[in-house]
């Protein structure tokens, strides 16, 4: 893994732990299960040493889920919901079951290589990953339903919205502005922030039916909708976006910009 796609990674995972929202969800489950009490917890511990272990289990275990899911969403980003969804269950529930193996290994005592443990330890780790999973699908499809129907968004041209915009986190789904290559990533610009897709250039460009653009440069794609204006510099060009930034144009693309009546023919062309 390349150092951008470690950095990338992290800071996605920090904006989605330092939601108001998840800590609140950390504090309920929290709660819940220090008051049941489940695998035996409620007989060997008192109420405070229950409060730190599953205060421990709740967090750790949430922010590996979260590390682990947008760890397989950017890796897998090609494969279909339904393989990327059945990979971070699998791999979420097997690595967290370790990890609660271990602490209770550690703390109560219990060997985790007891069949009973394990499967009833497994079982239920598997069940929590598939629930929590689930309503996290559920709950990206509510939230792309509400911004489509958000009249402060521009509206999708001939009620199709690119597929591009199902990668970004909710929050960034925004209309297309431009595309970037850095590296081995594309830098995705919206009118609601900016974001690092793992992908190339030729195929973010492909998921862009909806949005009228085009390339204007080995590394830049633009949206027709978001140009300001368009300046001459010799035989090449700058395009300014509707967010102040200029684009370059090189000279392989300035005819296609002649042909959309961005630019006058001069004489010399």
């Amino acid at each position: 893994m390349s150092k951008q796609f470690i950095h990338s990674t992290r800071r996605e995972v920090f904006e989605i732990l330092r939601r108001p929202g998840v800590t609140a969800i950390f504090i309920v489950a929290t709660l819940l299960l220090v008051l049941a009490g489940p695998f035996g917890t409620q007989s060997a511990m008192s109420f405070t040493a229950r409060l730190g272990y599953w205060m421990t289990i709740v967090v750790i275990t949430g922010s590996t889920g979260t590390i682990i899911t947008v760890t397989m969403r950017a890796l897998l980003n090609k494969r279909p919901r339904w393989f990327v969804t059945t990979m971070i269950i699998c791999v979420a529930s097997s690595v967290i079951t370790l990890f609660v193996l271990g602490i209770n290994w550690f703390l109560l005592g219990l060997a985790p290589f007891r069949p009973d443990i394990l499967l009833g330890i497994g079982l239920n780790t598997l069940a929590i990953a598939a629930i929590v999973t689930g309503v996290a699908i559920w709950r990206d499809s509510t939230h792309a339903a509400e911004n489509l129907s958000d009249p402060e968004l521009p509206p999708p041209a001939q009620d199709m919205r690119p597929a591009l915009l199902d990668r970004l986190p909710f929050d960034k789904r925004g209309a297309l502005i431009s595309m970037t290559v850095r590296d081995h990533y594309v830098e995705i610009v919206t009118t609601s922030g900016t974001e690092l897709l793992l992908m190339r250039l030729s195929d973010a460009i492909r998921e862009t039916t909806g949005c009228k653009g085009m390339q204007i440069h080995r590394s830049h794609w633009i949206a027709l909708d978001q140009i300001i204006a368009v300046n001459r510099d010799g035989p090449r060009a700058n395009v300014r976006l509707s967010d102040g930034r200029d684009i370059p144009a090189s000279r392989t693309y300035v005819p296609a910009l002649k042909e959309a009546g961005l630019l006058p023919t001069l004489r010399s062309d």
